[in-house]
């Protein structure tokens, strides 16, 4: 029941760190949370989730990219419009 609780703050913890200064990255490997010390480590990188919805005759498809632990990079071929600025974090 107490890791419940604990791991109810993480989003909020992980969320204000990226919004607090996109220039700075979240060491992973030690996140603590009232106390308690958690190693994110293994979810470095940028991770994809894909969006496709059908209209036909058309098909969008929308693409979230998130890294918890480190600034995203600028996509090549993509315009600057289409994505976040350089250095979100994307959550």
């Amino acid at each position: 029941m107490w890791a419940q609780g604990m791991l109810g703050s993480l989003p909020a913890l992980l969320v204000l760190s990226a919004t607090a200064a996109t220039a700075v990255s979240l060491d992973c490997k030690n996140v603590v949370v009232k106390g308690q010390h958690f190693d994110l480590s293994e979810l470095a990188g940028p991770r994809a989730v894909h969006l496709l919805e059908e209209n036909p005759p058309s098909l969008s498809n929308t693409t979230f990219t998130v890294d918890i632990c480190n600034p995203l990079k600028r996509t090549k071929n993509v315009p600057k419009d289409n994505e976040c600025q350089t250095g979100t974090y994307g959550i």
